[in-house]
């Protein structure tokens, strides 16, 4: 695993693109950092090709739909080396510059992970990635898009998020923290554990998405009003995906796993409940969380891990 380490999965290339999951990252055991890890660059690396709005459209999902082919094979293509050069070229942000340098060695270190790894690697990769591909194909067009459904909404939270859930809970059976019994409920509490967080990055995010063009919410208006109205049921239906992610936490087995596991679906709460305690200027803006907010929950969960 020497390449893994060169790349310090677990270490400062996962926190200069993701300072909120390091944290989770520092609280897992450490038979876990170097897959959850691997798992989180992996999405990263095509969450940054599909977010770079300086590159065409047609090119992000042309790069996309090499980069799950090169995953599949673990091994970075010409044609995606020179498409990862472009984007490259066309970072602002200085971590992802270096993520989007070291999409080849990341590619190569799949390698040095079980047969059983690399599977569960490529399998999380492409689904989050075929959710990628559609989000870019469903709002390309311009002025306001918006998904219709709210079976097209629950497919894309599951592929960028409930997937998410689905490979955590699938590492753990593999690292032996869960029974074979287990693994049932515990997926279908993984993937609802995901959609909620993503369903809540949605409704926090409403205005700004609103702005660039794209409802996520299924509504009939055309008004941001209305779509922050017709979020109100979401809102619940997320509070209840994260509640199953407690629960999904209390069935871990007491220490750094269960903290780790626990905290987001805490802060995504108390993110929820702030967005239900804001008035309508409030609302048409981002509501956030503070700083002290997200210690007090580190701190909570720190004192119920044993139990």
């Amino acid at each position: 695993m020497a390449g893994v380490q060169e790349l310090k999965l677990d270490g400062k290339l996962v926190k200069d693109v993701s300072r909120s999951f390091y944290l989770t990252l520092r609280l897992l055991p450490k038979d876990l950092r170097q897959m959850i890890s691997m798992g989180y660059l992996l999405a990263r690396i095509s969450d940054t090709i599909a977010d770079t709005a300086s590159i065409p459209i047609k090119e992000r999902e042309e790069t996309l739909r090499l980069y799950i082919e090169d995953v599949k094979g673990m091994h970075a293509s010409e044609s995606l080396v020179r498409k990862i050069a472009q984007l490259f070229c066309n970072q602002k942000h200085e971590g992802e510059r270096v993520l989007m340098g070291k999409v080849q060695e990341i590619l190569r270190a799949v390698t040095q992970f079980s047969s059983k790894e690399q599977r569960l690697l490529q399998e999380v990769t492409q689904i989050i990635t075929e959710g990628q591909l559609w989000d870019l194909s469903y709002f390309s067009g311009e002025g306001l898009a918006t998904v219709k459904t709210e079976e097209e909404l629950d497919l894309y939270t599951y592929q960028v998020a409930g997937s998410v859930g689905e490979f955590w809970t699938n590492v753990l059976a593999l690292k032996g923290y869960l029974r074979e019994d287990e693994l049932e409920e515990m997926r279908n509490l993984g993937v609802r554990y995901g959609k909620g967080l993503q369903m809540t990055n949605i409704i926090r995010d409403i205005p700004e998405d609103f702005a660039n063009g794209r409802i996520y919410i299924p509504t009939d208006g055309g008004l941001l009003d209305d779509v922050l109205q017709a979020s109100e049921s979401f809102l619940e239906k997320a509070k209840a995906y994260l509640k199953d992610g407690v629960k999904y936490s209390s069935n871990l087995p007491a220490g750094r796993l269960k903290v780790s596991t626990i905290l987001p679906a805490k802060l995504g709460l108390r993110t929820l409940d702030a967005i239900q305690s804001a008035n309508a200027d409030e609302r048409r803006g981002k509501v956030k969380i503070s700083k002290k907010v997200v210690y007090q929950e580190m701190i909570g969960a720190f004192l119920k891990r044993g139990a």
